[in-house]
């Protein structure tokens, strides 16, 4: 396997203006729960420099991603000669661009403002980060926010999320569970489908030259998967684990949180988390939540959420941050990927789950590849992948 060429393509009309063939070394990284990024080295001739323009974007033949150029170097190497540089991060770094928000056009003529509110995310997961990203991107209030380089259809909803949900009695206005303003679009929605064990990719359609948005899960491959996939694991009994590393903390490890929502001293509205853990199991943390506020707008009307709704919001913070402060159980080892039986992209891909074994000290995990790094240099083709919770 290797990397035969890149395909430049112009920032406006995102055709193919060019390739690049004669790279003396790329990086090409994917990443499950973020933006993946690329790195192109080669010769400073004025075919490349003219080709290797920042905002121009980057793809592959064999791969779904596209890259954007955003930085540019040119250096001059005692043993390479004049070279480029030319880095960037994937596509789906476009929905960075924008910042979460709902605006209302207030007032007529020059006499005008725009007030602006808390989006809410309710009911399934995958449908509140598509409807986040509407309406900050595609069918925006204002419609100057909207980037028509993004193209939805049904293609892109995977149809597998039915079950996953922000709150499991999504069923009514009542159970909103997160409020959010002011986060860049792509970290906010990145993050919010890391806590449900899911990715994002945002690739170009090569028919219509326009971006496409898709939430997608990894395959369970682990040796305990219970949908009959072939088990992918590493081991030194399999020859390609070359070496691991084991550990466990505990010093961070919380169980319970008390929530502290909007107002002040006595008046201030709070919530337990896991209020039903004792003993010395009980292991306290304080959740300020002072920014979710207890009412929101629909138009022009504000409402208020009821004590019970406002509750479950606070507890849901509660959660997150309990679930950011557990036990940290690690598995870390050399995995040899390049000479391995398993193809990239055919047997495994990022986001899946595999299972990493070492008899010597009885100890197996299941872990997430979080990314696949791609590397073509002139020791050859190598890939390696970055794997955790």
């Amino acid at each position: 396997m290797m990397i035969e060429y890149l395909e430049i393509r112009d920032k406006d009309t995102r055709k193919v203006i060019g390739i690049v063939d004669t790279a003396k070394s790329i990086i090409w990284q994917r990443q499950y729960y973020s933006v993946g990024m690329f790195e192109i080295y080669v010769e400073a001739n004025e075919q490349n420099i003219s080709l290797l323009k920042e905002d121009n974007y980057v793809t592959r033949i064999d791969r779904d991603e596209c890259g954007i150029i955003d930085k540019i170097e040119i250096k001059n190497d005692q043993h390479d000669g004049l070279m480029i540089v030319a880095s960037g991060s994937f596509c789906k770094t476009i929905l960075n661009r924008r910042i979460v928000y709902e605006a209302t056009l207030a007032g007529s003529g020059m006499q005008y403002f725009w007030t602006c509110n808390a989006a809410i995310l309710r009911g399934n997961v995958e449908t509140a980060v598509r409807g986040l990203i509407e309406a900050n991107a595609i069918n925006a209030t204002d419609p100057n926010r909207n980037i028509p380089e993004i193209f939805w259809t049904a293609d892109d909803v995977t149809g597998l999320l039915e079950t996953i949900v922000i709150d499991a009695d999504a069923d009514t206005e009542e159970s909103a569970e997160k409020q959010v303003t002011y986060k860049y679009l792509c970290d906010y929605t990145d993050s919010v489908l890391e806590e449900y064990g899911l990715g994002a990719k945002m690739w170009l359609d090569r028919d219509r030259l326009q971006f496409r948005y898709k939430v997608f899960k990894g395959v369970d491959r682990s040796r305990d998967n219970t949908a009959g996939e072939q088990p992918l694991i590493f081991s030194q009994d399999f020859d390609n684990l070359n070496s691991s590393n084991y550990t466990l903390d505990k010093s961070a490890y919380k169980t319970t949180a008390l929530i502290g929502g909007e107002g002040e001293g006595t008046e201030r509205k709070c919530a337990f988390s896991f209020a039903w853990i004792k003993g010395l199991e009980r292991r306290e943390t304080f959740v300020d939540a002072s920014s979710l506020s207890s009412t929101y707008k629909e138009g022009e009307e504000e409402k208020s959420y009821t004590i019970e709704a406002y509750r479950k919001m606070l507890e849901a913070q509660g959660r997150q941050a309990i679930a950011a402060a557990q036990k940290v159980e690690t598995f870390n080892g050399e995995i040899d990927l390049t000479n391995s039986e398993y193809l990239y992209t055919n047997d495994y891909n990022v986001g899946d789950i595999i299972t990493i074994a070492d008899k010597q000290i009885s100890k197996y995990i299941n872990a997430r590849i979080l990314s696949v790094t791609e590397v073509q240099d002139d020791n050859g083709y190598k890939i390696d992948i970055e794997y955790g919770a």
